[in-house]
């Protein structure tokens, strides 16, 4: 029996192939799939090391899915949502932070009392019926009847009270909270949110572009306090709408026709069925709806990454933000995603930081101990790394994580050729 080590796959790795899968590399020609991959390149520009969950949020609003965001405080999920609807021209943003004392009045907008006296139930509406994007941060911490109402609503798409049908026009729903939904009674409503987005500890190494970004960001809020209008019609100037309100609507229908095409595709059903079928062999066991969500967030990933057809790397994109229930479940997902070789960029990861690890190794022995051996065992090492990062020099999605061998190589021969200076001489 394989022990967990050997079953777990290496989160470095996987972080990296993360981050590299949700950038766009397709060179499309169409403008609103253009658009849409500047605002994603806007938004993940301000931060370091969430590129996947920008890119998850992202699939989520044109597949038309809600998401739920999952982690700590403090990691930026409340932030990824406002600057993607800043981002979005014309769109109007309903924010509202749940509490256990929120009820429908506090989201809906209070019962209008004349209309009321005349045995009428109508409301002054809240800006949520008329918002492009609702987020509802907290939901899970809200009252009994807010979560209720908001499980009607996901359903629905519409406030049903007494006679009263009122349509919400939305289109995009999210919600973020700091620990994974438990309660036997939130399950229903969790479920109503297929994009499951976890977030981790930022990386060791980008702990510092981090803390610039962040530090950035707040000096740009704090002109906005500060400064009032007047900074704020700077950052108008400063900072582009990439996407419209317009264009999102017509990405969301042109993902649908898309999701058409591929419902009828059976090469397509049955790879996601097999997927489905790797999940429940690892203990986890989606509904219906998931399945069919985990169908649609992939095709919704290869128009976001200006793929034509729905390639391995948008199924694993897809696999890793709709399969799991937990966090727990990501690690199973990561090793599914290996067993059935979504990614062949993950092997290349996988080599680069295997050849890393064996050149500086290497290097470190022949700087305590040099001798003709030693740097003879380094020369050789140099000569494999090179040979490696030639065979990928030519894949545009590798620069980044081929960087920091390349930096050691350079490093090494200077090494070698003081050693051979001073033999030299």
């Amino acid at each position: 029996m394989a022990s967990v080590q050997q079953e777990a796959v290496d989160q470095n790795v996987f972080d990296k192939l993360l981050r590299m899968l949700s950038r766009p590399f397709g060179n499309s020609t169409e403008e609103k799939q253009k658009k849409l991959q500047t605002l994603y390149s806007q938004v993940s520009g301000e931060f370091a090391g969430l590129e996947s969950p920008v890119s998850a949020i992202l699939a989520s609003m044109i597949a038309f899915k809600p998401a739920i965001e999952i982690g700590l405080w403090g990691e930026g999920k409340t932030r990824i949502i406002d600057e993607l609807a800043w981002g979005i021209d014309g769109a109007s943003y309903f924010y509202y932070p749940a509490t256990p004392e929120t009820d429908k009045d506090s989201v809906l907008g209070p019962i209008n009392i004349e209309d009321y006296k005349k045995g009428h139930l109508t409301r002054i509406h809240s800006a949520i019926y008329n918002s492009d994007i609702v987020f509802i941060d907290e939901l899970m911490r809200g009252g009994r009847n807010i979560r209720d109402l908001m499980l009607d609503v996901l359903s629905k798409h519409e406030v049903v009270e007494g006679d009263s049908v009122e349509h919400l026009k939305y289109r995009a729903f999210f919600t973020a909270t700091n620990t994974t939904p438990t309660a036997e009674e939130d399950m229903a409503l969790y479920s109503r949110f297929p994009v499951r987005v976890f977030f981790n500890e930022v990386q060791k190494e980008l702990l510092p572009s981090a803390i610039s970004k962040g530090l950035n960001g707040e000096v740009e809020l704090l002109e906005k306090e500060l400064e009032g209008l007047k900074a704020k019609a700077m950052a108008q100037v400063t900072r582009k709408k990439p996407l419209s309100v317009n264009d999102l609507g017509n990405i969301q229908l042109e993902v649908n026709d898309k999701t058409l095409r591929f419902a009828n595709n059976p090469a397509f059903t049955s790879t996601i069925a097999n997927l489905v079928v790797a999940l429940r062999e690892k203990g986890i066991h989606p509904s219906t709806r998931t399945d069919i969500s985990l169908a649609r967030l992939a095709v919704a990933f290869s128009y976001l990454r200006g793929n034509k057809d729905v390639d391995r790397e948008d199924l694993a994109l897809s696999l890793y933000y709709c399969g799991p229930n937990t966090q727990d479940d990501l690690a199973k997902i990561e090793r599914i995603i290996v067993e059935q070789k979504l990614s062949l960029t993950q092997e290349k990861i996988e080599k680069v930081e295997e050849e890393f690890q064996k050149l500086k190794e290497m290097e470190e022995i022949a700087k305590t101990t040099p001798s003709e051996i030693t740097f003879k065992a380094l020369r050789r090492e140099i000569a494999n790394a090179d040979t490696l990062l030639g065979t990928m020099k030519n894949d545009p999605k590798m620069p980044e994580f081929t960087s920091y061998l390349s930096d050691l190589v350079v490093e090494a021969k200077a090494a070698v050729k003081k050693r051979d200076e001073e033999d030299l001489n």
